[in-house]
């Protein structure tokens, strides 16, 4: 088997070792993550952002940048201060 090269993909994705592989399925399937085979025995896997998920990650970033200040006026239960 070919070793992929590195301009076709970047570094893989640090995941815990908790994660919920029904969920890498799930992005792989939404074009979010693509999955490489680099060991067969025994088999290891790299997940890797396609442009999508890397479109996604920029899009998820920017709103999370973006609702920082909204989130700066909720109380510790989470709700919005009583207007006076």
């Amino acid at each position: 088997m070919k070793a992929p090269s590195a301009s076709r993909f970047p570094e893989p994705l640090a995941l815990p070792a908790e994660t919920d592989f029904r969920a890498l399925e799930a992005m792989e399937k939404q074009g979010l993550i693509e999955r490489k085979l680099y060991s067969e025995h025994p088999p290891r896997l790299e997940y890797h952002l396609t442009e999508r998920g890397r479109a996604w990650a920029r899009c998820s970033a920017r709103c999370a940048t973006g609702a920082a200040p909204q989130r700066q006026g909720l109380n510790a239960a989470g709700a919005e201060p009583a207007l006076r």
